[in-house]
Formats: C-alpha cells, structure tokens, sequence
C-alpha cells in the first residue's frame, strides 16, 4: 500500500492527538520529527521540511543531541527526496561526529544513506 493511502490520515491524526496533550520537550520533538517522516515517507517531504527543522534548532538550544540526531536524519531524508542530495550529505557529516554510541551510529548512517 502507498503511503499516502488511508495510513497517511490516521498516522497524522495520532501524531497530533499526542502532540496536543502535555508532554516533555523530548516527546514533543520525537512526536514533531516523526510527523516530518510521515510526510516525507508519503511523498509530501516538503510539507515535512518546517517541522524537521523546528524540531532540530528546538532540540539544539535545549542540549538534546539524540533528539537533534533524530531530527537531522529525518531532515536528510527530507532534503533527498526533494533532490538535495549535497545538502544533505553535508548534514550527514556534519551531525555523524556528534554519535558517539555504535548503535546510534549505525542506525543514523542506514537512515542517512539507506542501502534500498
């Protein structure tokens, strides 16, 4: 099934019915970052764009680096689908250094650069 089939409206209306309740920062930013993904998975990455990097400058003047890597991976996605590829290998490697976990690292570089 596409992604912008019937699972696009019902992944959205969740992501904003938990948006609207009261949550921490970090909720907050993964609920935001996922949101972009559901755009940029349903071939819409530009409505996807704002919210990826909202969620990234927020999570970065709050310290939250797993927080901001997640957000700058979807933002990577995000900037491929619409054809930015330079920009988004120099994002890839500007935010790489900053994962200092093997898992994170691994999990950040098949988001960044998936192999499919």
């Amino acid at each position: 099934m596409h992604p912008s089939g019937p699972n696009l409206p019902r992944a959205y209306q969740k992501i904003s019915s938990l948006l609207a309740e009261k949550l921490d920062l970090a909720h907050t930013l993964h609920l935001l970052t996922l949101k972009a993904a559901v755009f940029a998975a349903a071939g819409k990455p530009e409505k996807g764009l704002s919210i990826a990097v909202r969620a990234a400058s927020r999570a970065e003047r709050a310290g939250m680096v797993p927080v901001l890597l997640e957000a700058l991976a979807a933002l990577a996605e995000i900037l491929n689908k619409i054809g930015e590829f330079g920009a988004s290998r120099d994002l890839a490697e500007a935010a790489l250094p900053q994962v200092r976990f093997r898992a994170l690292v691994s999990l950040t570089f098949f988001t960044l650069f998936p192999l499919a």
